[in-house]
C-alpha cells in the first residue's frame, strides 16, 4: 500500500462499515484511487491501523440472521450441511452469509452440529443399525442418501439416541466378519517390508518371524525378541530365526555384529554371551 497518504486512511475509516467483505472494500478502494492493491494488503494495513473489519462483518451478518431465526428451525434445513443451509438461505433472502457464519450462528442457538439429520434419515439409520450393526448401516445410509458418513459418525448417532444392537445381531455380525476374513496362515506385507501371518482370531496378524518361532517352540517369553539372522525379514524360515533378549540385541548392535551374513550374526551372539560372562561391554571392546 502507498505510504504517507493520509486521505487513504481517512477513506478506509469512513467506508469500513459500508462493505461486507475485504474483497468488496478492496475493489472500491482500487477504483477510487486508481491502485491495484490486493485484498491482503488492504486487510493487513487496516489491522495495523486498528480498523478491524472482521468483527463488523460478523456482527452485520449475524444481525441479519437473527431476523430470520425461525427459518433455521424449519424443516427446510433438516438433512442439510451448513454449506447447503447457507446457500439456501442466501438464495431465499438475497444475502451473502458464509458457511462459517451460519455454522457459528446455529451452534450459538443450539440448532445442531455439523450435520442435521432429517426424520427419514434417523429412522433409516435406526432400522439398519439395529438390524445389521454400524458397518452395514453406514454403507446402506451413504448409498441411499448419497452421503460419505463414517462409521464413527453413525455410531455416535446411535449412541446419542440410545440404540443398542441385540446380542444375537452382534453374534451374526461377528460370524459374517469371520467368514469374510482371510484364512489362517495367509500372509501380508507392510510398507516397511515386514511380513505378517494371519493367526487364530478375527483380523489378527502376527509378525512372520514370531509366528513361525512360536509354531515350533511355543510362546515367546516377555522381554525377548525374534532376530532374523541374515537381517532379512522376508526370510522367516525357522533356521534363520533366533530368540534373544532385548539387552542382547542392544549388545549385538553395539559390537557391530548384526550382519546380513547369518554366520556372523550367530558368532556375534556367542561373542555377546562370552563378554557377559567376562562382565565386559561394547565400550570395553572398542577400547
Amino acid at each position: 500500500m502507498k505510504q504517507n497518504k493520509h486521505f487513504e486512511d481517512e477513506w478506509l475509516a469512513e467506508n469500513i462499515s459500508g462493505y461486507l467483505s475485504y474483497k468488496d472494500l478492496t475493489d472500491a478502494y482500487n477504483e477510487r484511487f486508481g491502485t491495484n492493491l490486493t485484498r491482503s494488503s488492504i486487510s493487513n494495513h487496516m489491522r495495523r491501523k486498528g480498523y478491524i473489519m472482521q468483527n463488523r462483518l460478523y456482527t452485520t451478518q449475524v444481525n441479519a440472521l437473527d431476523k430470520n431465526i425461525e427459518w433455521f428451525s424449519s424443516d427446510k434445513v433438516k438433512g442439510k450441511t451448513y454449506k447447503e443451509i447457507a446457500d439456501l438461505y442466501n438464495k431465499e433472502f438475497g444475502m451473502n452469509a458464509s458457511k462459517t457464519i451460519v455454522a457459528k450462528f446455529m451452534r450459538k442457538h443450539n440448532m445442531g452440529n455439523v450435520f442435521i439429520y432429517s426424520d427419514e434419515q434417523l429412522n433409516f439409520i435406526k432400522e439398519c443399525y439395529l438390524k445389521y450393526g454400524t458397518k452395514e448401516a453406514t454403507k446402506l445410509f451413504n448409498k441411499k442418501f448419497n452421503m460419505t458418513k463414517s462409521m464413527s459418525q453413525i455410531s455416535a448417532i446411535a449412541k446419542k439416541n440410545g440404540w443398542h444392537v441385540d446380542t444375537s445381531v452382534r453374534e451374526n455380525i461377528w460370524a459374517n466378519c469371520l467368514d469374510r476374513s482371510k484364512e489362517v496362515g495367509s500372509i501380508r506385507k507392510n510398507k516397511s517390508g515386514r511380513f505378517f501371518i494371519k493367526v487364530e482370531g478375527y483380523k489378527k496378524y502376527q509378525e512372520a518371524g514370531r509366528a513361525v518361532w512360536e509354531k515350533h517352540n511355543g510362546k515367546i517369553p516377555k522381554g525377548n525378541v525374534i532376530l532374523y539372522l541374515d537381517n532379512d525379514p522376508s526370510n522367516y524360515d525357522i533356521n534363520n530365526l533366533a530368540m534373544i533378549s532385548r539387552k542382547r540385541l542392544t549388545e549385538l548392535q553395539g559390537f557391530g555384529m548384526k550382519s546380513i551374513d547369518a554366520e556372523i550374526t550367530k558368532t556375534g551372539i556367542v561373542w555377546c554371551e562370552l563378554y557377559e560372562l567376562l562382565e565386559l561391554t561394547p565400550n570395553d571392546f572398542r577400547d
